[in-house]
């Protein structure tokens, strides 16, 4: 009996210890929180949402899934200049109206000039309090800028983060209405594009 009764501790032990682990997996499991962008809120609606990531720059930024994503330079930052991502919101969303872009660009700099100025009035610029994002204060500026029938609104958060300037600027390009054939084109909706850029942009986060 003594021969067989060691070969049955040790079987019962191993099976106690693989159902401990299963236990113990399974908790551990349900206690992370999930990585899911389906869970994520959605943008513009019934659009899922991606996630842009640059652990570089320390940052990530959701974006409606039909969106088309840039890291060209661009013309859309005041402060920072260099764009490390553009996110132009889909065309087919604005299509027949006079906007030719809806764009949220981030910048990241961290050369001295740029930093000293960063939180402050540019080009006309008007200073619009701060707002939170990502939990911390953003120095709010609205402007405009027109020319050969061509308007640029824009919304510029800047803030200085680990010695670093932070710009996320919202930008709204339309052509004036009366350039354009009665009964072609419609207005588009701002108030609409403008919540949209609003959730891109607010959707910042810090990330180590």
């Amino acid at each position: 009996m003594k021969k067989y009764l060691f070969p049955i501790l040790c079987a019962i032990g191993g099976l106690t210890i693989v159902f401990l682990a299963l236990f113990f997996s399974v908790s551990f499991k349900k206690s992370l929180p999930e990585d899911n962008l389906n869970a994520t809120p959605e943008i513009i609606a019934g659009v899922k949402s991606g996630m842009f990531k640059d652990k570089i720059s320390g940052f990530e930024i959701l974006y409606p899934m039909n969106s088309e994503i840039r890291n060209d330079v661009g013309n859309f930052l005041s402060v920072t200049k260099n764009a490390v991502v553009q996110i132009f919101v889909s065309s087919t969303k604005f299509d027949g109206t006079n906007l030719s872009e809806a764009v949220v660009a981030v910048g990241v700099a961290s050369d001295t000039s740029t930093v000293a100025i960063c939180q402050q009035i540019i080009n006309g610029d008007q200073a619009q309090g701060t707002v939170k994002i990502s939990g911390k204060d953003f120095n709010l500026f609205t402007g405009t800028d027109a020319g050969a029938g061509n308007l640029y609104e824009y919304r510029d958060y800047r803030r200085v983060e680990n010695g670093r300037c932070y710009e996320i600027s919202e930008v709204l390009h339309s052509g004036n209405i009366y350039n354009y054939e009665p009964g072609t084109i419609k207005e588009f909706d701002k108030s609409y594009f403008s919540g949209v850029l609003e959730k891109i942009a607010t959707s910042f986060e810090f990330v180590n």
